[in-house]
């Protein structure tokens, strides 16, 4: 019965996640793998179009003319459709247009062909696109697409077998509908275990902020936001809780532990919308955001102002760091967090050593 309800609450999670479209795309292009992923979906569009058009010039070809011309313009469309990654990544939007599009062409070639008494081979293209639904959209789309495809596989199973050879009907269609469902379902599964493997890493178990890597991807999201049209300034603000070790010391780790989720709460409660909030380590913290100095400065007093207020009485000492990156500058998210913590770093233990519960600004020009 435990095991019953952990899968029925998995599924239902599941089912209410947004899809991964965007971060799977970031992370493939963060890792190298963009262009050749982009061209690997193209190449299936490419395989997809080519079919219906193959077909149409064969002997198998569907006698009906106005039908091959429909099932040759779906193909044509499925080759447009390829052209797109090769381009570049269509939005999510874009991408779940192109998938409803190229599935209807799919399910009327392959009607068109079954009601011709001509083999249904076209079926394995819903493997295909399933299996990229699978990993960027959502669960209900990839349901509705297995449902699709099933049906359509059960009518050539039928079709087959009244023309008088159930069992290779039945043969050939179990195959295909295995490898339409079971794949594309598998590979959900794992994309699942992989996001939420990879969103754990993300983030600290304490505080339940980003930590230093997950502050990292997040600032990756955060300057695709970046306007083309004008420069635009990025702020870092670092956060080290003053005389932590004696907090430590004196009234015991547990105290100091929900002294950092208390700076957590006070971080989240204080920090714009907007901004990366992370636990860098220890009891140091960085706010990443796009605004000017001044800003961050805001901020950074709101903050000060807050923690003062805090029963757990401790203070802070802040360094806010400002880069103007120049207009339609490709950033490399990783060297900007680099350089911003290590400028904001410096200020804020410039701050402690003034003696704390102050305020250091620099700017970290490249």
């Amino acid at each position: 019965m435990g095991g019953r309800v952990s899968l029925f609450a998995a599924l239902a999670r599941s089912w209410r996640e947004p899809g991964r479209y965007d971060w799977l795309i970031q992370l493939v292009e963060a890792n190298g793998y963009g262009r050749l992923t982009r061209y690997g979906v193209a190449m299936a569009c490419v395989a997809i179009g080519a079919w219906p058009i193959l077909l149409a010039v064969s002997p198998e070809r569907v006698p009906d003319t106005a039908t091959r011309i429909v099932t040759v313009i779906c193909g044509v469309l499925a080759l447009l459709f390829g052209c797109c990654w090769l381009v570049g990544w269509p939005t999510r939007r874009q991408s779940t247009f192109i998938v409803v599009v190229l599935n209807t062409g799919i399910a009327i070639c392959c009607i068109a062909y079954t009601l011709a008494g001509r083999p249904v081979t076209g079926t394995l293209a819903f493997a295909v696109t399933a299996s990229y639904v699978a990993c960027v959209h959502t669960l209900p789309q990839l349901v509705a697409l297995l449902t699709l495809a099933s049906a359509i596989n059960i009518v050539g199973i039928v079709t087959v077998g009244m023309a008088g050879d159930p069992a290779s009907g039945l043969a050939d269609g179990l195959l295909r509908l295995a490898s339409v469902t079971v794949v594309p379902m598998t590979i959900r599964t794992l994309v699942d275990l992989l996001g939420e493997a990879a969103v754990v890493s993300d983030i600290d178990p304490l505080t339940g902020l980003a930590n230093r890597r997950g502050l990292t991807r997040a600032v990756r999201q955060l300057a695709g936001t970046v306007p083309a049209d004008g420069p635009s300034q990025v702020c870092a603000t670092m956060i080290d809780i003053d005389d932590f070790k004696s907090i430590n010391d004196t009234r015991g780790h547990a105290a100091g532990d929900r002294v950092l989720v208390d700076l957590a709460d006070t971080l989240r409660a204080v920090s714009p919308d907007d901004s990366v909030i992370a636990r860098i380590g220890g009891e140091e913290f960085a706010i990443v955001a796009f605004c000017d100095a001044g800003g961050a400065v805001r901020v950074a007093q709101d903050l000060r102002e807050a923690l003062r207020a805090e029963p757990a009485g401790f203070t802070a000492s802040f360094g806010v760091a400002t880069i103007t990156l120049p207009p339609q500058a490709a950033v490399d998210s990783i060297r900007l967090t680099e350089r911003l913590l290590d400028v904001a770093d410096h200020a804020m233990y410039l701050a402690k050593r003034a003696g704390g519960d102050r305020i250091e600004v620099a700017d970290a020009r490249q």
